[in-house]
């Protein structure tokens, strides 16, 4: 019965058809879908915590381990807290093509703490503030370093240039 639907599509009915089918088969395969990724948690002592992202609380299981799921490529604020009478703190987590992984970190004697990316080794300290204040710190550092090293490099290429100039001086007094 089918085969006699088909033979009775002549022409340009049929045509429209096939060309139809075809389009949305391509179409289909040319534009998949964004895949949704997901982001593990996991505390450094096994402590449970809660994490916000978004409008979404999310409760770690009890020996601190977390998964928020469904999340497509973008960049998330997440707030984690310990436990509910201490103040979220603040972090930016970058979804890009792959699932994240994170590892909270207590800092300064446990008063603190910053998430540890699992794949790429990178910690990230709570807010904007602090990561500013870090960041200028060690930039203030490296300029320091590379100051003393200018000056060391000075004092070098001057030493060589007064000890050139002493030889030269030597030789022409043997001369």
């Amino acid at each position: 019965m089918v085969s006699h639907k088909f033979a009775a599509m002549k022409g340009k009915n049929f045509s429209k058809a096939c060309i139809v089918i075809l389009i949305s088969i391509f179409g289909h395969l040319a534009a998949p879908a964004q895949l949704p990724y997901f982001m593990y948690i996991q505390s450094e002592n096994n402590q449970p915590f809660f994490v916000q992202v978004g409008q979404k609380k999310y409760n770690s299981s009890s020996i601190g381990h977390c998964i928020v799921p469904g999340l497509l490529n973008g960049q998330y604020k997440v707030a984690v807290s310990l436990d509910e009478s201490t103040s979220p703190q603040d972090y930016t987590v970058n979804i890009k093509d792959s699932d994240q992984g994170f590892l909270i970190k207590a800092m300064n004697g446990g008063t603190e703490y910053a998430l540890l990316n699992l794949k790429t080794a990178i910690v990230q300290y709570s807010g904007a503030e602090k990561q500013k204040a870090l960041d200028a710190e060690k930039a203030k550092k490296e300029a320091d370093i590379a100051k003393v090293r200018a000056e060391e490099s000075a004092k070098l290429e001057k030493e060589t240039l007064q000890a050139a100039e002493k030889k030269v001086v030597e030789e022409k007094e043997t001369i």
